[in-house]
């Protein structure tokens, strides 16, 4: 603190006590720390002081709360109050946030056999007293290391059904299991009196590893039922009742293993001698028999005209119903083993209207496709132009080369071997040589062909090539002949 303000605040309290004895002035004896000055509180080394010009710095903790009187200080808070910080959950009292004050404030185990702890304000577990019930992990108690277990000891397991079985707990896994009773044991389940050593209690003949009484082999046939075995070694028997396939033939007479020709429902069959994977495709069962799964019944998808019958069902009731025919025309389908489809081929799609888009059927539906230039069109051909009208491959038309349409004869004598030629290919004629008689054409005067070095007139009737040719004198009284048109003047 300030010494001369130390001074002088003592000089003010002498001075009152003087006045107090000669004017009555009041002595104060309290000091309330957080009215003065903060330059006057008179805090300790380290201590903040507080009051209407400052304020105390917040703790670093939830466990600590701010005081004031004069200088800032901090108190504990309550025991329990929550709290983040250091990895804690709640406040032990003493100003710590710690992980626990007693064990239920830790999370809960997965298992009956481990349980909280809480020592020196952190977590732990330690492992429940052997015997403790349990039911996680499908165990009913604790095997003292943690673990829910089935059992610790064979009373721990449930009971057999039989009087040929005791229980029995493994010690190691703890797991529930059963040991035989000795050949012998008297029992009295299952219609049986003896057990015979592997768990089940049976009639005393039929166990004793003897062929004694009724029975057709060893322990089998007889009144120990469809017992003998049809494997090898096959089990002698007398009637098919002895056999546990229920087939007993052959000399001497011996069980026979289970086909689908024997007439006997067995083996894995849904119905006498169809049905099951041993019968397969071959030997499917019809309408009204048994089966497991569809694949078992016999009728398969099918066409009658435009009928389709879907496959046979096997309905809840384990029994193969027949499907009723659909008519795949009311709905302008066609039928195929799938079902009713919009076509098998392109015949059953509509026609395009278009004779260079032609219909088609891909994967049982109508489409079309466009034809290219090997589809020469039916009509709108040009006889003997030297052109053949095609499909483009657009679903239109273009015209192509075709030396084959070769043009007809010529009306003239003058055009000789009529054929195509030039690019494109156009009607060509071979000119007859100069001067040959095309009287025939009956065209008079034109008598001659033209000279074939004059491309104007090659291959026409004309009436002169020179001036001889021509067949009556001019006005001038002479024979004149215009070779460039092959005219006379």
């Amino acid at each position: 603190m300030n010494t001369t303000k130390t001074a002088f605040a003592a000089l003010f309290m002498g001075a009152c006590a003087l006045e107090l004895q000669a004017t009555g002035c009041e002595l104060i004896t309290a000091v309330d720390r957080s009215q003065i000055p903060v330059e006057d509180a008179g805090c300790a080394d380290g201590q903040v002081a507080c009051g209407p010009t400052a304020q105390c710095p917040a703790p670093g903790t939830a466990c600590l709360t701010v005081d004031c009187n004069g200088c800032c200080s901090t108190k504990p808070a309550a025991a329990g109050t929550a709290c983040t910080d250091h990895g804690g959950k709640l406040c032990d009292g003493s100003g710590k946030c710690v992980a626990c004050g007693q064990p239920s404030d830790c999370a809960a185990p997965a298992t009956a056999c481990i349980t909280n702890t809480c020592v020196s304000s952190a977590c732990g577990t330690t492992n429940a007293a052997s015997g403790t019930a349990c039911s996680d992990n499908v165990g009913k108690v604790c095997d003292g290391s943690g673990k829910c277990a089935a059992c610790l000891a064979a009373t721990d397991c449930p009971a057999p059904t039989t009087a040929c079985k005791i229980t029995a707990c493994d010690p190691n896994a703890h797991t529930c299991g059963t040991t035989n009773v000795a050949k012998g044991s008297a029992c009295s389940d299952s219609n049986g009196v003896v057990c015979d050593g592997l768990g089940a209690c049976v009639a005393a003949h039929c166990a004793d590893g003897l062929k004694d009484s009724d029975e057709t082999d060893l322990d089998c046939g007889g009144s120990c039922g469809a017992t003998c075995k049809d494997e090898a070694p096959q089990q002698a028997c007398k009637v098919a009742g002895d056999c546990i396939n229920g087939v007993c033939s052959g000399s001497p007479l011996r069980c026979q293993p289970p086909t689908c020709g024997d007439g006997v429902k067995n083996g894995k069959e849904t119905d006498i001698d169809c049905g099951g994977p041993d019968c397969g495709l071959a030997k499917t069962c019809a309408p009204g028999k048994g089966c497991a799964v569809a694949s078992d019944c016999a009728s398969a998808a099918a066409c009658s005209g435009n009928n389709y019958t879907a496959p046979s069902t096997c309905n809840g009731s384990n029994i193969c119903v027949a499907a009723s025919p659909v008519d795949c025309t009311a709905n302008s389908k066609v039928c195929n083993v799938i079902g009713c489809v919009a076509c098998n081929s392109a015949s059953d799609c509509p026609a395009t209207g278009n004779e260079c888009v032609a219909k088609a059927c891909n994967a049982n539906a109508c489409g079309t496709s466009f034809l290219g230039s090997s589809h020469v069109m039916s009509t709108g051909q040009t006889a003997g132009d030297c052109q053949s009208l095609v499909c483009n491959g657009a679903g239109g038309t273009t015209s192509i080369d075709d030396s084959a349409d070769v043009p007809p004869a010529s009306t003239t004598a003058c055009a000789t071997a009529p054929h195509c030629a030039g690019s494109p290919l156009t009607p060509a004629y071979t000119p007859a040589a100069t001067g040959t008689s095309c009287v025939v054409d009956g065209k008079f005067p034109k008598q001659v062909c033209g000279n074939t070095s004059i491309l104007a007139i090659a291959g026409t009737c004309v009436e002169c090539n020179n001036d001889s040719d021509c067949l009556s004198l001019n006005d001038a009284g002479s024979l004149t002949c215009i070779t460039s048109t092959g005219t006379c003047q």
